[in-house]
C-alpha cells in the first residue's frame, strides 16, 4: 500500500512535473509565435506605409499632369488676335458688257472673333446640351470626351469638332470666318483672272494687273474685314438688312450642322409603308446618324417645320442656303479638302454615309466627306438633294401647296427671315410651268448677282445647265418649280456636289431629304 501510495506520490510528482514542463513549452512557442507576428505585422506595415506612400506620390504625380494637361487644354483651345493682311487699294473701274469666268476658283478663309478681329484659331464651339465627342481611330467610332480635350478638334489639321446629342445624333460645327474667292483662268491655278471679296466680283484687266473691272456690285450691309475679306452672311447680325444676306439676329460663333442627312427612326411600319410625307413626333424621330436611310418623299412644308421642331432649345431649322454656303466654302478651303472635289455618296439605297455598317462608314467613307477624315460633314454630295430653306417668291401655287400658307410655313410669307432665304426673280417669271425654259433660268439667276456666300453666283457661269465648279449642275428656281434643292442625289452622278444647285416643286421626291442645323447662340 505504501509502495502503490509511493507510487502515487510518485506519479502526481510526474505528472506535475510534467505539466509544468509542457506550460513552459507552451510559454516558449508562444513568445514564438508573438515574436513572428510581430515580424510578420512589422512586414505588413512596412509594406502598407510603401504603398501609401507610392499612391500618395502618385496621386501628387497625377494632379501635376493633369494641371498640366488642363493648362495645354487652354492653351490650344483659347484663339490668339494675329495682325490682319493690310487692305490693298486698286482702281476699279464700273463697265458694262464684260463677263469673268468663274469656272476656277479657290477659297481664302480666316478665323474671326465675334468682334471681327483676326485670331489664330477659330472660336470655341457653343455646346449648350450637346456632347463633345472625338473619333477613336483604332476602333473606328466615335468616343465622348470633354470640351478641354485639345484632341477634340484642331481645324488646322483638318479635325473638324464633333457633338451628339441626347438621341445620340451628330453634329459637327461650323466656326465664324471670313473669305474670298480667287479666280484663275484655266484649271492650272496659275494666272489670276479676278476675285470676289468685299468690293465686288471684279475682273483682272488684261492692260494692268493692279486695275479691276466691276462685274456685279455686292450686297447691302456686307461686312468687310481686313483685306477686303467678306464676313461670311451665315455668321452676321443681318436683322437690320431685313435677312436679305442669310444672316441672324446678332452675331453668331458659329452654328452646328447635321453631320448626316436626317434619317427617320420609327415602329411604326403601318404608316411608313403608307407615307414617309409626315410630321414627326414621339413615334417617328428625326435623327442625324450614319448607316441609315436618308428620309426622303417628303414635301419641302414637312421637311421646314420637322427640322423647325427637332430641338428647340437649340435652335434647330432646316439647312438656310447661307449656312449651306459656309460649308462648302469651309470645306473647299484648306481646312478643308484644298480645293479638291468631293467624293459622291453613290449607295442606291440613300444609306447616311453612304454604307450600311457604321464601322464601314468610319473605316471606308470618309474620303466622301467635307475634308476627307471622319470628322467632316457627310453625304453633302450625292446621297439625296437636300431641301434648303430658299425659293423666290413668283406666285406660284407650288409655293403654297407644297411650302404651305400658315406663318410658321416656308411658303406663309415672302419675306427673309432668319430661317429661310427668299430670293429675286425676273419680273417675267409669272410662276407657271410655260415659260420654264433656260432663258427664264438665267434671268432669275442674274437678278440675284449680287448674293455672296451661298455658293451660287460666285461659283458658276449661269443659271442653268452644268455651268458650277467640278461641272456641277446650276440650274436656278423658275416658274413652277420655286425652291432650292442642294448637293445632287445618287441619281445626279457627277453633277452632284457642293456647288450643285437645282430647282424643285417642293412636292415629295423620292431622291430628295433634308438636313437641319442648330443656331445655339441664343
Amino acid at each position: 500500500m505504501k509502495e502503490n501510495d509511493d507510487k502515487i506520490i510518485d506519479n502526481d510528482v510526474l505528472s506535475n512535473d510534467l505539466k509544468g514542463a509542457l506550460k513552459l513549452d507552451s510559454f516558449y512557442e508562444t513568445r514564438k509565435q508573438t515574436k513572428n507576428k510581430s515580424i510578420i505585422i512589422g512586414i505588413i506595415s512596412g509594406i502598407l506605409i510603401f504603398l501609401l506612400i507610392s499612391i500618395a506620390v502618385l496621386l501628387v504625380i497625377n494632379s501635376i499632369n493633369s494641371n498640366n494637361k488642363l493648362n495645354n487644354f487652354k492653351e490650344m483651345t483659347e484663339p490668339v488676335l494675329v495682325e490682319m493682311e493690310p487692305k490693298v487699294e486698286n482702281l476699279i473701274l464700273n463697265t458694262v458688257n464684260v463677263n469673268l469666268d468663274r469656272a476656277y476658283g479657290k477659297i481664302e478663309i480666316i478665323w474671326l472673333d465675334k468682334e471681327n478681329r483676326q485670331i489664330d484659331k477659330p472660336l470655341k464651339p457653343i455646346l449648350n446640351d450637346l456632347i463633345p465627342v472625338k473619333y477613336d481611330k483604332d476602333n473606328y467610332k466615335f468616343v465622348r470626351t470633354v470640351d478641354k480635350d485639345a484632341d477634340w478638334y484642331d481645324y488646322d489639321n483638318k479635325m473638324w469638332a464633333n457633338a451628339i446629342n441626347k438621341d445620340n445624333s451628330y453634329f459637327v460645327w461650323i466656326p465664324r470666318f471670313a473669305y474670298k474667292i480667287i479666280y484663275y483662268e484655266d484649271s492650272s491655278y496659275k494666272n489670276i483672272s479676278g476675285y470676289s471679296d468685299a468690293r465686288g466680283i471684279l475682273k483682272v484687266s488684261d492692260n494692268d494687273k493692279n486695275t479691276f473691272l466691276k462685274i456685279a456690285e455686292p450686297n447691302k450691309g456686307l461686312v468687310s474685314v481686313g483685306n477686303n475679306y467678306i464676313l461670311h452672311p451665315a455668321f452676321m447680325n443681318d436683322k437690320i438688312n431685313e435677312y436679305i444676306n442669310g444672316g441672324n439676329d446678332l452675331e453668331t460663333s458659329g452654328f452646328w450642322i447635321a453631320k448626316y442627312e436626317s434619317s427617320l427612326e420609327t415602329s411604326e411600319i403601318r404608316l411608313i409603308a403608307q407615307t414617309t410625307d409626315v410630321l414627326a413626333s414621339d413615334k417617328i424621330l428625326l435623327s442625324s446618324k450614319p448607316a441609315k436611310r436618308a428620309w426622303r418623299d417628303i414635301s419641302v412644308k414637312n421637311a421646314y417645320i420637322n427640322a423647325f421642331n427637332y430641338d428647340r432649345n437649340n435652335d434647330s431649322h432646316l439647312v438656310k442656303i447661307s449656312e449651306w454656303g459656309a460649308v462648302a466654302y469651309l470645306s473647299f478651303s484648306k481646312y478643308g479638302t484644298n480645293g479638291a472635289n468631293l467624293s459622291i455618296n453613290d449607295n442606291e439605297n440613300y444609306i447616311t454615309g453612304g454604307i450600311d455598317n457604321e464601322e464601314d462608314v468610319y473605316k471606308i467613307k470618309y474620303i466622301q466627306t467635307s475634308n476627307r477624315n471622319q470628322t467632316g460633314v457627310y453625304d453633302l454630295s450625292g446621297g439625296v438633294s437636300e431641301y434648303l430653306a430658299a425659293y423666290i417668291p413668283n406666285n406660284s401655287p407650288n409655293i403654297y401647296i407644297n411650302g404651305g400658307n400658315g406663318l410658321t410655313d416656308i411658303g406663309g410669307d415672302r419675306f427673309n427671315s432668319r430661317y429661310k432665304n427668299v430670293y429675286k426673280f425676273a419680273v417675267t417669271d409669272t410662276g407657271n410651268s410655260d415659260i420654264e425654259t433656260v432663258d427664264y433660268n438665267i434671268n432669275n439667276y442674274y437678278a440675284n448677282s449680287k448674293q455672296r456666300g451661298d455658293a451660287l453666283w460666285e461659283t458658276s457661269n449661269f443659271g442653268a445647265i452644268n455651268s458650277g465648279w467640278f461641272y456641277n449642275s446650276s440650274v436656278f428656281p423658275i416658274g413652277s418649280h420655286p425652291f432650292m434643292i442642294r448637293g445632287g442625289s445618287v441619281k445626279d452622278g457627277i453633277k452632284s456636289g457642293l456647288f450643285n444647285f437645282n430647282n424643285s416643286d417642293g412636292k415629295a421626291s423620292d431622291s430628295t431629304g433634308f438636313r437641319i442645323a442648330l443656331n445655339v447662340n441664343k
